[in-house]
């Protein structure tokens, strides 16, 4: 189901830009700006390579960030990415999700 779910958020996106890129500058602005959704999406593009080269990293950054908006789905989806990190990559996404979170 919620891969049925992020299908669909991905292909709505897709739909309403003429490129994934197009896409994923869209909701990098949104996601820059703290929509928790917008951020959710930034990650599962990231993980999936969908508009952009695909990077376990910065997907894990991004879901960590939506989820500690409060965004479910990325809580579930950072946890999973988690487990196929190794201890290094974890530390370098939690760190860049700190360095984010602090921009003024």
């Amino acid at each position: 189901m919620r891969n049925i779910l992020l299908a669909i958020v991905v292909l709505f996106i897709s739909a309403c830009s003429p490129t994934l890129t197009d896409a994923f500058n869209k909701t990098s602005i949104l996601a820059e700006k703290g929509n928790a959704i917008a951020q959710f999406n930034l990650g599962v593009m990231y993980h999936k390579g969908k508009g952009v080269t695909q990077d376990n990293k910065l997907a894990y950054m991004w879901f960590y960030i939506a989820a500690s908006l409060g965004n479910e789905p990325a809580t579930e989806w950072r946890d999973k990415i988690a487990k196929n990190l190794s201890s290094s990559q974890l530390n370098k996404a939690q760190d860049m999700a700190a360095v984010w979170a602090a921009k003024p």
